[in-house]
C-alpha cells in the first residue's frame, strides 16, 4: 500500500514538518493581526480624546475678544476681567473647580498682549529663574487680594491656608519647581499677608 507521507533522505517525516511549519506561520500572521488590531484601537483612543477634549475650546483662539465673544468667556469667568485672550493651552470651561491658588510673577512690565502672544504658544514651558527683589506695589498686592477672594468666592473657598509648603490652599510656584525663584523675595515674604489679607476679605461677605 503506497503512503501518502513524504519522508527526506534520512527518513524523517517532512509532512509533518510541513504542518507544524504552516501552524507556526499562522500563529506568527495571527499575532501580527492582534498587534495592528491594538495599535489601530490605540490611535482611536487618542484621536478621540483630541477631538473630543478639543471641542470645548472656542474657535476663536489665538486673538482678543470684543464684543459679546468676550461677555461670553467673562460670564463663566471672573467678572474682574478687563482682557479676553484664550489660547489652545487652555481648559474652557472648566472641568473642576479651583481648590488652591499659586501666585507667580512675571519679574517684568509686560503689556497683555504681549503676555498673552507668549502663553498662547502650544510649545511655551514658562518659568522664572532670574534674580532681584522683584518688588509689587500696593496697587498691584490690593489687586492680587481682589482677585484671590474672586476666585475664593467663584470657587466655594471658605478660607485660605497658607502652610509653607504645597499643602496649604495657597501656594507660590517655586514649591513646585525648586529651579525657579518665582514669585521672588518680596512676594515670598508677603504670603502670609496676603493670606491673611484675603480672610478677612471673604469673613466681610
Amino acid at each position: 500500500m503506497s503512503s501518502d507521507r513524504i519522508k527526506d533522505q534520512d527518513g524523517k517525516d517532512k509532512t509533518a514538518t510541513t504542518n507544524q511549519a504552516i501552524k507556526s506561520s499562522k500563529a506568527s500572521q495571527i499575532a501580527i493581526w492582534l498587534l495592528l488590531g491594538g495599535a489601530i484601537v490605540i490611535a482611536a483612543l487618542v484621536f478621540a480624546s483630541w477631538f473630543f477634549g478639543g471641542e470645548r475650546i472656542p474657535d476663536y483662539v489665538g486673538y482678543p475678544l470684543e464684543g459679546e465673544q468676550k461677555e461670553a468667556v467673562i460670564e463663566q469667568n471672573s467678572p474682574l476681567t478687563d482682557y479676553v485672550y484664550l489660547t489652545a493651552n487652555a481648559d474652557f470651561p472648566r472641568s473642576k473647580p479651583i481648590s488652591k491658588i499659586t501666585i507667580h510673577h512675571m519679574a517684568g512690565n509686560s503689556g497683555l498682549r504681549s503676555v498673552g502672544d507668549r502663553f498662547a504658544r502650544r510649545d511655551v514651558q514658562a518659568s522664572a529663574n532670574v534674580g532681584g527683589n522683584w518688588h509689587v506695589s500696593d496697587e498691584a498686592f490690593d489687586k492680587l487680594v481682589e482677585l484671590c477672594v474672586d476666585i475664593c468666592e467663584r470657587n466655594g473657598i471658605k478660607e485660605i491656608n497658607y502652610t509653607g509648603d504645597t499643602t496649604g490652599n495657597l501656594t507660590y510656584h517655586g514649591m513646585f519647581d525648586k529651579s525657579t525663584a518665582c514669585p521672588g523675595p518680596y512676594m515670598k515674604s508677603r504670603m502670609d499677608d496676603l493670606a491673611n489679607a484675603i480672610n478677612a476679605e471673604l469673613e466681610r461677605g
